[in-house]
């Protein structure tokens, strides 16, 4: 019997106390990630996973159809990931260039199909409760490709002398190995300058900025910054002759990708996508083999076009302003997007409706002006 993780039924709900609702009369609880390592660790066959997710579906879709029927709203927002889980368990077994066996390809892309359409009949359960005057959207935060081979910035940073850890000098090769593969190696910060964590990030371990930081902002700080850049475009992989680092930026660049402020490392870069994780390391523009970073945007209600494929570049952080373009909403004040024009029915709606509000406020103000009649 496989038995997902506990689950808290209530003190975690706003407003307090609709936890009892959103549990009650569900099919079953929620599952949280459901049996993804499960499945890598042969412990449940295909089948099981599949009854496991369809579990997790079915209970997103009745509470969310059961709130929406039963409480005022305004915006109601629904996060499904089974899709996103799928592929990092086993998208490099629906990939030619990858699969460990290629005659069971169709195995996995049955077990896909399944995946999506579970996913499809929770969105139509939810769906039920709209009607011709909602706004739909249905976006996805980035694609995925398969699984290559893994590139670890960090171990650059070690050979290079601006990374020490504190398990070198204890235990045996196999204990570091062990370590290395969990990503939970001790970092020897007195002797640490630089640090790559969340992706595509390398901080350096700055003097008054780090609580442990060794390297003096100003000309020290440059040098060293600079150091790595040299270090991540010198680098070829002994391997395969590729140069897996495709881009480096200082953190005063990044915005050219949409990243900046304090959180943002002093370097950004990213990865060929033939190697790393399904996505996170590589460009949005990357694909490798099958797949690719591109995502889904599909929009339907007042004012949108319907059944056609628009050619424009979406990218997520247009989708507020759109729906608040539609909806007459206020823009939220950090906002950096732009509204979808190319998505909509009449793009100058609203400046056609503005114009002629303003031409009727004139002229009532005209008559409101004009002087009594004798």
């Amino acid at each position: 019997m496989y038995t997902p993780g506990l689950c808290a039924l209530d003190g975690w709900a706003h407003p307090a106390g609709i936890e009892g609702e959103i549990t009650r009369g569900a099919e079953g609880l929620p599952t949280g990630k459901v049996a993804w390592e499960a499945l890598l660790l042969d412990w449940i066959d295909r089948n099981t996973l599949a009854e496991a997710t369809e579990f997790h579906y079915q209970f997103l879709a009745d509470v969310s159809f059961r709130l929406l029927k039963s409480q005022p709203w305004d915006l109601f927002i629904i996060h499904l990931h089974p899709t996103d889980w799928m592929y990092h368990t086993w998208s490099r077994e629906l990939d030619p260039h990858t699969a460990a066996d290629t005659s069971r390809i169709p195995v996995w892309e049955e077990l896909e199909l399944r995946i999506y359409q579970q996913c499809d009949r929770a969105l139509a359960r939810i769906l039920e409760a709209a009607d011709e005057s909602t706004l739909v959207v249905a976006v996805s935060d980035h694609g995925a490709k398969p699984a290559g081979p893994p590139f670890r910035v960090n171990d650059l940073l070690a050979e290079a002398g601006l990374l020490t850890y504190a398990d070198d000098a204890k235990g045996g090769s196999a204990t570091v190995s062990m370590l290395r593969k969990l990503g939970k190696r001790k970092v020897d910060w007195s002797r640490t300058k630089a640090y790559a964590q969340r992706y595509v990030h390398i901080y350096l371990n700055v003097k008054g900025r780090e609580p442990e930081g060794i390297v003096e902002p100003g000309e020290e700080y440059e040098r060293v910054r600079q150091q790595v850049v040299n270090l991540l475009y010198d680098y070829t992989d002994p391997q395969t002759g590729k140069k897996p680092i495709v881009l480096a930026l200082k953190r005063e660049d990044a915005p050219i990708l949409g990243l900046g402020g304090p959180r943002t490392g002093d370097i950004v870069y990213a990865v060929d996508p033939y190697y790393g994780e399904e996505h996170g390391q590589t460009l949005p523009t990357a694909g490798w083999g099958i797949g690719n970073m591109t995502g889904l945007f599909i929009m339907a209600g007042p004012g949108v076009k319907q059944g056609e494929k628009i050619d424009r570049t979406v990218r997520l952080v247009d989708v507020v302003p759109t729906i608040c373009h539609l909806a007459e909403w206020p823009v939220p004040a950090q906002c950096e997007g732009g509204i979808i024009y190319q998505a909509l029915e009449d793009p100058n709606a609203k400046t056609r409706e503005l114009d002629s509000l303003r031409r009727n406020v004139e002229r009532l103000k005209r008559m409101v002006e004009r002087p009594p009649m004798c």
